[in-house]
């Protein structure tokens, strides 16, 4: 589209000050932006104009789409870089979720707000980068100093956001850079909770860290009652390995062995019991 665009306008040729500047930034129009402000300089037209249909700036559109040359024109005539769309998603967030590095680090630049949150998810550029599996982004805002630890909406954190992404790479790199595994969600679970509905690299990844394994949901469940709802045998057994305890009750008094009985899972009592004779010995 860029092209086209730069057929429409021919450097030299007649450029009216009506351009929708918004598509021209979505496509990456760069030359004829720069026309525009030059042609325009007695009196430009406002790189902050909202485009109709999710009331978009320039900037955000381009970083959305990860426009870097468009980006660093926008950034140099002043756009704002704290300009929300209709969902109070920022370009920095925009940047963030679609992996965009180069964005990313001029919007850093130019002291785009790591944390700030948006005003319907209430994620931060660092939970979108998360979600989406951006682990570069991830550790780029991290090292700027992104807090890690902020919830969104649901409550969920950075952390929690990628595990349920299954997104192992990201999950890495927040718990190296030491995110609370201990946070609720609004569920009131913690990160090893949603961990052990996902996958078994997800838990082991988080069992590395060493969670607190006996914090409960309002329910009274811990991660091994949520696992073994979920019949994960593989994950129990790395829970019990972990030193999950076998003991602790939901708030109607179940145990794990209880529930293994009520339910007939026959598999998990076998691995109960095995748990059981490792640890008398």
């Amino acid at each position: 589209m860029a092209q086209a665009l730069r057929g429409l306008f021919p450097e030299g040729g007649p450029l009216p000050h009506e351009v929708n500047l918004p598509l021209l930034a979505s496509a990456g129009a760069s030359e004829v932006i720069i026309r525009m402000l030059d042609v325009h300089n007695d009196s430009p037209p406002s790189v902050d104009v909202r485009d109709p249909l999710d009331d978009s700036t320039p900037l955000l559109l381009a970083s959305q789409n990860g426009l870097s040359d468009t980006v660093q024109i926008l950034i140099d005539a002043k756009a704002d870089v704290e300009a929300q769309n209709d969902r109070g998603v920022t370009a920095l967030m925009l940047a963030a979720a679609g992996g965009h590095v180069d964005v990313v680090s001029l919007l850093l630049d130019a002291n785009a707000n790591l944390n700030r949150q948006s005003t319907r998810s209430q994620r931060t550029a660092l939970m979108e980068a998360a979600r989406k599996g951006r682990g570069a982004v991830a550790q780029m805002l991290l090292n700027a100093g992104a807090q890690a630890d902020l919830q969104d909406a649901d409550g969920k954190t950075a952390l929690v956001l990628a595990i349920s992404a299954n997104e192992q790479r990201v999950v890495r790199v927040l718990l190296e850079a030491k995110a609370d595994m201990e946070v609720k969600c609004r569920q009131g679970k913690t990160a090893i909770m949603h961990a052990v509905g996902e996958s078994k690299e997800i838990a082991r990844l988080l069992l590395q860290a060493k969670p607190n394994l006996e914090a409960q949901n309002p329910d009274g469940e811990t991660a091994l009652i949520l696992a073994m709802k979920n019949l994960s045998y593989d994950t129990v057994q790395l829970l019990l390995e972990a030193g999950a305890s076998t003991h602790t009750q939901t708030g109607d008094g179940t145990t794990a062995e209880s529930l293994a009985h009520q339910k007939g899972y026959e598999v998990m009592l076998i691995v109960l019991s095995n748990a059981k004779k490792v640890q008398k010995r």
